[in-house]
């Protein structure tokens, strides 16, 4: 329900952002205490315990009791989302077909939902109950300003459809790149663009007799290229990208005017940051203060927070958790390239309209197979 009514109960001022996650948090605590447990094999067992260490590594650099309390909050809904989604995929009577029906509804709705906000913008975030600004309000039945929740999580299903080779997986794609170019999430649109190609150069050439073999040259063809350009054009581009980023960095507490790509100026031009400052030293929700605003992402707030030690504990559980889930080498590269960059431009440990459908669609394909084509 909250999935299709979540921004028109922030919208009436029924629920906040905050006490739509703890809601969410709640009645899936509710579903898992009510399930047949299932045990927890050692991928799930693999990442759960990452997030221990990232806690532990909390306490280690200083943390306070409040900061810490808040990160087991939001290691607690990735946990909830992934066991969750596991409860619900091995469900006995689940089909998996009949479900990506009910997920192909849902998102086809999410069409005409996004048109007339993007119509009426003003005239929605003028009536809206939560501040909110028209550049948000394309969120379809998605919590408000979550655009880039809903596009990502299109594109999680198109990619789940593709694994399992669900009937009319083609229009699913479709409905899913048309929804992340109605949002005003750059991010997902060039995401989007990356994911059509590499589901359709799954389909039509790596599923063929030689697919591998032309993929392996025209990877060499593509290497080769970009080592030609580098030599010629890139190096200079690449000096000014790093121009561009210790200016950045320089001038990381100017406020509103600081660059999104701050923080990555401090992880190449400030002091070595092994273990962090502590918890919500970058972004605190409580008292609604930043160390400086670059803009919300894990993996900012993880190498503030917890230095490039956290960063690399985190990118091992996904990476191990997701590539002893699925099969295929390039739906695991899929997965977490769509992840990833989720969590490049989002705070994702706390999303779980995200969270969830990344874990359900992995365990569906652990699970399916079976699944008509």
């Amino acid at each position: 329900m909250l999935y299709a009514f979540g921004g028109a109960l922030q919208f009436l001022g029924l629920l906040s952002q905050t006490t739509s996650n703890l809601f969410i948090a709640a009645n899936l605590l509710f579903f898992i205490a009510f399930e047949k447990a299932l045990r927890i094999n050692i991928a799930e067992l693999f990442l759960l315990l990452s997030l221990a260490l990232l806690l532990a590594l909390g306490v280690v650099n200083g943390s306070g009791a409040t900061a810490i309390a808040v990160y087991a909050y939001y290691f607690s809904c990735l946990g909830l989302s992934l066991y969750s989604a596991k409860l619900f995929a091995n469900h006995p009577p689940f089909d998996i077909n009949r479900a990506f029906l009910i997920i192909r509804i849902i998102l086809m709705i999410q069409i005409p939902v996004l048109v007339l906000q993007i119509v009426y913008a003003d005239a929605i975030a003028a009536a809206s109950r939560v501040p909110l600004i028209p550049l948000d309000v394309a969120s379809g039945t998605f919590f408000l300003k979550s655009d880039s929740s809903l596009a990502f999580t299109a594109l999680l299903a198109a990619c789940a459809a593709y694994l399992l080779k669900i009937r009319n997986r083609q229009s699913m794609l479709v409905i899913s790149i048309t929804i992340a170019f109605l949002t005003s999430s750059k991010a997902s649109q060039a995401t989007a663009v990356a994911v059509f190609i590499f589901l359709n150069w799954h389909e039509l050439v790596l599923s063929r007799k030689f697919g591998r073999v032309v993929t392996l040259l025209a990877g060499a063809a593509c290497s080769s290229v970009i080592l030609i350009v580098y030599f010629y054009f890139l190096k200079e581009i690449g000096d000014g990208v790093l121009a561009e980023l210790e200016h950045a960095y320089e001038n990381r507490f100017a406020h509103e005017t600081a660059s999104r790509f701050a923080v990555l100026g401090e992880a190449l031009f400030g002091d070595p940051n092994l273990f962090g400052r502590g918890l919500l030293t970058y972004h605190n929700p409580i008292d609604r203060s930043w160390l400086y605003y670059s803009g919300h992402s894990l993996f900012y707030s993880l190498f503030i927070d917890l230095g490039i030690i956290g960063v690399a504990v985190f990118i091992v559980g996904i990476c191990v958790f997701t590539g002893k889930s699925i099969q295929s080498k390039l739906f695991i590269f899929i997965f977490l390239f769509v992840f990833f960059i989720f969590s490049f431009f989002n705070f994702s440990l706390s999303d779980i309209s995200f969270l969830f459908p990344y874990f359900l669609f992995i365990y569906l394909a652990k699970k399916g197979n079976h699944a008509g084509s």
